[in-house]
């Protein structure tokens, strides 16, 4: 994650998560710093790249590997304010 994304780049919203800016992005997506009014709490969202054609082996791999990530993020010991609190697919 070693640039910023254009504003224009930038979603207002990813489902009820209000984005305030970008943190960054890589090969694998985009990092958004957004708001949950649910929890009322500021947290990282983090998005995978979409111009991969789904039945891809590098679409699988991205899939697995952003799994694994939030898998392996919950091992460790987190602040209560960045814990992760769900991947989906949509």
């Amino acid at each position: 994650m070693d640039e910023t994304a254009r504003p224009s780049d930038i979603p207002q919203t990813i489902g009820r998560y209000q984005v305030q800016e970008s943190i960054g992005y890589g090969a694998m997506g985009a990092v958004y710093k957004a708001f949950d009014p649910l929890i009322k709490r500021t947290l990282a969202i983090k998005t995978i790249r979409l111009d991969i054609p789904r039945g891809s082996p590098q679409y699988k791999s991205f899939i697995d590997r952003f799994y694994h990530e939030s898998v392996r993020f919950t091992d460790f010991n987190v602040s209560p304010t960045c814990a992760p609190t769900r991947a989906a697919e949509e």
